[in-house]
């Protein structure tokens, strides 16, 4: 069993890890081998250090995606640094090197060099880091909006969402594949919601260090057809940063309506506030200096939003709940009542099996339905019997989102991590009736660590755990009585879920 998690994890964990690799030749072009690599994370100043092969290759695997400074080092030649090397979320990126003749103490600096190209690997993607995050405009602040502006990607239809507009995602389609058959990885963790196979949970944007949707791509993620959606977390560095912030839309800085303000109806109720926090750095204890050493990064969301409408609806009105269909006699199309106990006829021309004037007696009527009418649908503020209740409700839509992470680096040789995520979300739709309101809850908690080994250049271990639980339902939350006082006054038992 314990084997069998270390493979798993280092599957899953594979999903996220980025590598660098490179070739290293003097400058008359031979193979350049035991020459010292060291990379080095330019947020945390934790560092890697491996030694090129016979044949002047090196390989430096997992890195966390960031950006990376790459110092090369062999006797006899002069040492060279090369900075601002980004790498993105699963990338295997080739970074090669010439040396130069000289005195180790002599440095030369790679800049302004043509950006290095991902030539190791086939996956077909994109990429959105966290400077496109914090900067695009983004209705909602949800990271899977920004996914409809890749090329090959659609949006799908409102029937094929369901389950998913309480957590503000958007399903979405990647070169003319089904919505279900796209997969979703936070920090290598499965996060999806197996009922539709939608995202699981949908981190702060500002928590999101990058994400890219890959296709193509190798047999890690073979579980699915679709697009693979592979997103890492911020985590924290050696210095302390954060943000504050509130995203507001409010119906007081908003236009009326053409049709509304031709009508002389006024502007449909809108308040939208969506805050938050996110700030990290590094772990600061008196007397004890951590700022290389462990880090913490945490982050809270809340979603608040109100949205007015109208609802027409038909309800029974007061004769009718007395039994009393007389009304419908007077009508253009005249309809007709049968009593289902006597045998024959019951129309304009042979009222025989009818009900006299259409008036059920009450001997005949349950005595609950007109109490169970009474306590649940209200009477209409309406003429007539179809549309004849109008109300004006208010769609409630909230959530809260919560993420923390810590990051260790023991030693070089051992370092560690931990996430947890957490989701809240419900949507109330209004009814018709507003005796009743429709709630959809959506909770997910979603939690991993990985401790990294090193045993060599060549061989590292990475064990890690991981953990996904979506939790979903609906229910009438809502109701004018009890169930206890419903079954006490009517004798009929309510069977709602209660939210």
């Amino acid at each position: 069993m314990l084997l069998a998690g270390l493979f798993s994890a280092r599957s899953a964990s594979a999903q996220t890890a980025a590598t660098i690799v490179g070739d290293i030749k003097d400058s008359s072009g031979a193979a350049a081998p035991n020459v010292a690599v060291t990379v080095i994370n330019e947020g945390t100043r934790i560092e890697r250090k491996v030694q090129t092969n016979e044949a002047g290759q090196y390989r430096v695997s997992p890195l966390n995606p960031g950006t990376y400074t790459i110092q090369v080092e062999a006797p006899g030649f002069k040492k060279q640094v090369r900075s601002g090397v980004v790498l993105e979320v699963a990338a295997v990126l080739e970074v090669d090197f010439t040396l130069d003749v000289g005195e180790l103490t002599e440095t030369v600096e790679v800049t302004g060099v043509t950006p290095v190209l991902q030539t190791e690997e086939t996956t077909v993607g994109n990429v959105v880091n966290s400077q496109e995050l914090q900067r695009l405009p983004v209705n909602q602040r949800n990271y899977t909006r920004l996914i409809l502006l890749m090329a090959g990607t659609s949006s799908v239809s409102r029937s094929q969402q369901q389950g998913v507009s309480q957590s503000g995602t958007a399903l979405f389609s990647v070169n003319g594949g089904r919505p279900q058959d796209n997969n979703y990885t936070l920090d290598g963790v499965d996060s999806n919601m197996q009922m539709m196979n939608s995202p699981g949970i949908s981190p702060p944007m500002d928590a999101i260090q990058e994400f890219k949707v890959g296709t193509n791509t190798g047999s890690e993620f073979g579980r699915s057809m679709g697009a693979n959606v592979t997103m890492v977390m911020k985590s924290g560095t050696r210095d302390l940063h954060g943000t504050l912030y509130e995203y507001l839309r409010n119906d007081a800085f908003d236009a009326n309506e053409f049709f509304a303000n031709r009508s002389g109806l006024g502007k449909t109720p809108f308040r939208l506030n969506q805050y938050g926090v996110a700030v990290g750095g590094p772990l600061m204890l008196p007397k004890v200096d951590l700022r290389e050493k462990m880090f913490w990064f945490f982050s809270w969301e809340g979603f608040r939003r109100r949205r007015g409408s109208a609802l027409l609806g038909n309800v029974p009105p007061a004769d009718f709940r007395r039994g009393d269909f007389s009304s419908l006699l007077t009508q253009a199309s005249p309809i007709f009542l049968k009593d289902p106990l006597l045998t024959g006829n019951c129309n304009a021309n042979d009222g025989t099996a009818c009900f006299p004037n259409n008036i059920i007696p009450q001997a005949r009527i349950n005595p609950a339905i007109p109490t169970a009418l009474e306590l649940m649908v209200p009477l209409p503020n309406r003429s007539g019997i179809v549309q004849n209740l109008a109300t004006n409700r208010s769609q409630a839509n909230d959530r809260d989102l919560f993420n923390a992470r810590w990051d260790y680096n023991l030693n070089p040789s051992n370092t560690f991590f931990f996430r947890y995520s957490k989701q809240n979300a419900d949507l109330r739709d209004p009814n018709f009736n507003p005796n009743i309101t429709q709630v959809s809850q959506f909770d997910v908690a979603n939690y991993g660590g990985t401790w990294t080994h090193i045993f060599s250049p060549s061989t590292t271990l990475e064990a890690g755990f991981g953990f996904n639980h979506p939790d979903g339902g609906g229910g009438v939350a809502e109701k004018p009585v009890t169930r206890a006082e419903y079954l006490d006054r009517t004798g009929i038992r309510m069977y709602q879920r209660d939210v």
